[in-house]
């Protein structure tokens, strides 16, 4: 825990614990609104306790408190990179809600991120940003980020992930003389 002061706002910067299921899927519901794609939104409360809480945890939050109340998330997991041959971090989600932004309340949540980082060894930090979050663009170009213009995103979702393993299924169970 951390206590984070921008002018009269203090900010406590924690990591988020099973109490805090309802304010994480909260937040995650605000930042699927702000992105436009609340209708995308699958995760339930136990999703939450499960990926977060379980003896083998999938993923991470921080949580920015303000007089106990949550009003900002960073939500994380580990990555390693081949090409620097080092641990990292990719930050999920990055999300403070509307009349706390423009407080520190981002900048504390990625500072905290960044000081997990330095200590776990991790070479970089990687995350996306939408090419229409101009403030969010500015936000990480002044924290030192470098936005990647070249690269695009890519995924499969679990219905492409279902067709491309039965494929490889039925090839392995009838392979083709050549």
């Amino acid at each position: 825990m951390r206590i984070h002061r921008e002018g009269t706002l203090i900010i406590e910067i924690r990591k988020a614990e099973k109490a805090d299921v309802p304010a994480i899927l909260d937040l995650v519901r605000g930042k699927a609104e702000f992105d436009g794609c609340l209708n995308s939104l699958q995760s339930t409360e136990a999703d939450i306790e499960e990926a977060f809480f379980s003896e083998q945890p999938k993923a991470f939050a921080l949580l920015a408190m303000k007089s106990g109340e949550a009003v900002g998330i960073a939500t994380y997991y580990s990555i390693y990179s081949t090409f620097i041959a080092k641990p990292g971090i990719w930050l999920d989600d990055l999300f403070v809600y509307p009349q706390f932004r423009g407080s520190g309340v981002g900048e504390a949540l990625l500072s905290e991120l960044c000081i997990l980082a330095q200590n776990t060894g991790c070479g970089r930090i990687d995350w996306i940003v939408a090419t229409d979050n101009d403030r969010g663009r500015s936000f990480y170009e002044r924290s030192g980020a470098r936005i990647f213009e070249e690269v695009r995103r890519a995924r499969l979702d679990e219905c492409a992930i279902n067709a491309l393993a039965e494929k490889a299924h039925n090839k392995a169970m009838h392979p083709t003389s050549g």
